[in-house]
C-alpha cells in the first residue's frame, strides 16, 4: 500500500469509527505494532485536507490571527484538546513553568 493511500485511509478509518472495515482494522492494528518516531513521520505527512490532518491543524493553531476566524465548532475542537492536555500535566511540570515565569518577570 502507498503512503498515500494509507494516509487517505487513516484519515477515514480515524474520522469515521462506524465505517471500520477490514482494511481499517488492519491499519489501526498495525498502528499498535508501530514506533512513535515512525508514526510521527507518517502522521506530520498527512495534508489539512484530510479529517485528520484538520482536525491536528485546529488542536495546534496558536496564530491570533486563525484563532480570530475559527468557528464555534474549531475552537471546540481546539480548547478540548488544550483542556485534555492540560489535565496530563504533573505537578513537577506545573512547579517547573510557574517557576520559569516567576525567573521571567523577576528579570523585569
Amino acid at each position: 500500500m502507498s503512503h498515500i493511500t494509507t494516509y487517505s485511509m487513516i484519515g477515514t478509518c480515524w474520522s469515521h469509527p462506524s465505517e471500520r472495515n477490514m482494511a481499517c482494522r488492519s491499519i489501526l492494528h498495525d498502528f499498535k505494532e508501530m514506533k512513535w518516531k515512525e508514526f510521527r513521520a507518517l502522521v506530520s505527512g498527512l495534508s489539512s485536507e484530510t479529517p485528520l490532518g484538520r482536525i491536528i491543524q485546529i488542536r495546534s493553531e496558536d496564530d491570533p490571527k486563525m484563532l480570530e476566524s475559527f468557528s464555534p465548532g474549531q475552537h471546540k475542537i481546539r480548547n478540548e484538546w488544550r483542556n485534555k492536555r492540560a489535565k496530563e500535566r504533573t505537578q513537577e511540570e506545573l512547579d517547573a513553568f510557574l517557576k520559569e515565569m516567576q525567573q521571567a518577570f523577576s528579570e523585569w
